[in-house]
C-alpha cells in the first residue's frame, strides 16, 4: 500500500526552485503575488527561494483593472511583462516576464533546457490548452532524466474551481510506477469542452463571468507547494473551492479518491516525491 504522501524533491531543499507560470490574468496575477511572498518567506528561512518565469501574451484592458492587479495606466501594456517587471523593481528580484503564450513544445523547452523547470503553474481559461500540455507530455519521461516535474493548475468557474498538484513527467529510476494524477487524468471530460476565449468588455461584465474573489480562493493552492517545502510532505494534492461559500476542501492522495474520479493508480508502495 502507498503511504498517500508527496514527499519533497531532495533539489528543492537546497537550490533555487525554478517555477514556470503560464498566465498573468485573474488568477495568474495573484498567483505571481503569492509566489513573491512564498520567495521571501523561504529566503528568511535560509532558503535559496525561487527564480519565476511567467508567460502570457495578453495585454491589459480596461475591464481587468480592479480584479486582476493592474492599474489604469497599466491599459495596452503586457500582462506578464508589467507585472514581473513591477515586482522586480519592488523586490530587488530578477524574474522574467515573456510576453508570448506558452505552447507545450515552449515548455519542453524550459524543461530540457538550462532552466530545467521542476514546477509549472497553470492559470488559464482554456481547457484545451490543459489537454495539449499533458498529450504532450505523454510518454515522455526518461529514466534518466531531470527530476519528477510537478504540474500545479489552478482553474475555476463563476465562483466554484478547483486546485490539483500532479505529475506532468514522471522522469524517475527509482520509482517509475508512482504518478500523481494531474488536472487532466482525473478530469477527462475537459478533451470534450469548447473554450470561451470572448474577452470581458467592462467590471460589470467580468464580473458576472467570475466572483471577485473566486482567484483568490485559487491562488490558495501554493499553499500545497509551501507546505510541501516547509513540511517535506503533503498528504493531499488539490483542493475544491467555493467563494460563495467559503468552503475549501481537500483532494487527498488516496486511489480510492482517485476512482471516483475514473482514475485508476499504479500499483506503488511507500512514500514518493
Amino acid at each position: 500500500m502507498m503511504t498517500n504522501k508527496l514527499t519533497v524533491p531532495d533539489s528543492w531543499l537546497h537550490e533555487p526552485i525554478p517555477v514556470t507560470l503560464v498566465g498573468a490574468g485573474g488568477t495568474g496575477s495573484e498567483v505571481l503575488d503569492g509566489l513573491v511572498r512564498m520567495h521571501h518567506g523561504l529566503v528568511g528561512l535560509g532558503h535559496p527561494g525561487l527564480n519565476v518565469r511567467v508567460y502570457d501574451g495578453d495585454t491589459v484592458s480596461a475591464s481587468n483593472i480592479g480584479r486582476q492587479r493592474f492599474g489604469p495606466r497599466d491599459v495596452g501594456q503586457n500582462k506578464a511583462v508589467t507585472l514581473v517587471s513591477r515586482y522586480n523593481l519592488f523586490f530587488g528580484l530578477d524574474w522574467e516576464g515573456v510576453p508570448m503564450m506558452a505552447d507545450p513544445e515552449t515548455l519542453r523547452g524550459d524543461r530540457c533546457g538550462p532552466w530545467v523547470m521542476p514546477l509549472l503553474v497553470t492559470c488559464v481559461d482554456r481547457a484545451s490548452f490543459r489537454v495539449a500540455l499533458a498529450d504532450h507530455w505523454t510518454g515522455r519521461g526518461s529514466p534518466m532524466g531531470p527530476p519528477p516535474l510537478l504540474w500545479l493548475d489552478m482553474g475555476n468557474g463563476q465562483h466554484r474551481g478547483q486546485v490539483v498538484l500532479g505529475h506532468l513527467a514522471r522522469d524517475d529510476h527509482r520509482r517509475p510506477e508512482f504518478k500523481l494524477p494531474h488536472i487532466v487524468d482525473l478530469y477527462p471530460e475537459m478533451r470534450d469542452q469548447t473554450d470561451d476565449d470572448a474577452p470581458s468588455c467592462s467590471m460589470a461584465e467580468a464580473l458576472a463571468s467570475q466572483d471577485l474573489w473566486v482567484n483568490k480562493y485559487a491562488s490558495m493552492g501554493l499553499s500545497l507547494i509551501w507546505s510541501l517545502i516547509r513540511e517535506g510532505e503533503i498528504d493531499h494534492h488539490g483542493m475544491f473551492f467555493d467563494s460563495r461559500q467559503g468552503s475549501m476542501q481537500p483532494l487527498h492522495i488516496d486511489p480510492a479518491t482517485w476512482s471516483m474520479f475514473g482514475y485508476t493508480a499504479p500499483e506503488a508502495t511507500g512514500v514518493s516525491d
